[in-house]
């Protein structure tokens, strides 16, 4: 349980009830990227500045966050990383970093999809949901998708089918889950929009962004064969992989 929530230096300080454990968090899935260290009870995230600055300070943020609790890469136990589906160069930043991490320390790697690490964010609740719906958007019209469902216990989701739908197809999903499914991502307020006829089913508190600090109390949960001993098993969810692809296709039909 939940002990203390404060604020310390701009950074999100929060104190749980849990063993002695030293994981690093790194999730770039989205603009609102984060990098997370967990040292005993207490857990710090640090945001990333958007674009360029992603790439920029990514490794001395971890690096001031090591040097803030007296820690070195030696001590961390595993690094957590946010997989995607998401942001192209974000993806690829974040699963490169925490390759060559698990590499140069010698540790283990624990990938989350960012639409799951968004359900996980909601099984703190006080009366955690059943049913959850991820939903953020990739562009291009069109939204990441999934639906998750809880076991009793609150440890785990069952695994989900990850879709990439347009504004039409989220409709026609939204309308096939449970009435009691909880709506979860920052895809659902751009959705709704499109949807003259249909209130959005975002609730106000729900959790809008994937976060490092969501992937560190993952690592409590998560079961032993989820840890991936090889850095190089560790790789970027790509649910839309024809990007390129399909603006090749698009200029092949301009009239010249």
């Amino acid at each position: 349980d939940i002990m203390t929530n404060k604020w310390q230096k701009g950074a999100l300080v929060v104190i749980y009830n849990t063993p002695m454990s030293y994981y690093l968090a790194i999730e770039c899935s989205t603009e609102h990227a984060s990098v997370a260290l967990q040292v005993g009870t207490q857990r710090i995230q640090q945001p990333l500045a958007s674009g360029y600055g992603q790439s920029t300070g990514i490794l001395p943020t971890i690096q001031q966050l090591l040097a803030n609790a007296q820690i070195n890469g030696s001590q961390i136990d595993g690094i957590l990383v946010g997989v995607g589906p998401g942001a192209l160069t974000g993806l690829r930043l974040a699963v490169g970093v925490a390759q060559g991490l698990c590499l140069g320390w010698d540790r283990p790697a624990l990938p989350l999809t960012s639409l799951e690490n968004l359900a996980r964010q909601s099984l703190t609740d006080t009366a955690p949901p059943t049913h959850i719906a991820s939903l953020l958007d990739a562009r291009m019209g069109e939204f990441y998708a999934a639906h998750f469902v809880t076991d009793a216990l609150i440890q785990h989701t069952h695994a989900p089918k990850y879709q990439l739908l347009n504004a039409d197809g989220v409709a026609k999903w939204l309308a096939s889950l449970p009435s009691h499914t909880r709506c979860v991502g920052a895809g659902w307020a751009i959705w709704h929009p499109t949807q003259a006829q249909t209130t959005t089913p975002l609730l106000a508190d729900a959790p809008l962004f994937p976060t490092a600090d969501a992937l560190c109390r993952y690592a409590a949960s998560a079961p032993s064969h989820a840890w991936l001993t090889h850095a190089a098993d560790c790789q970027p969810m790509y649910v839309r992989n024809e990007v390129a692809h399909k603006k090749v296709i698009k200029n092949q039909h301009k009239t010249p």
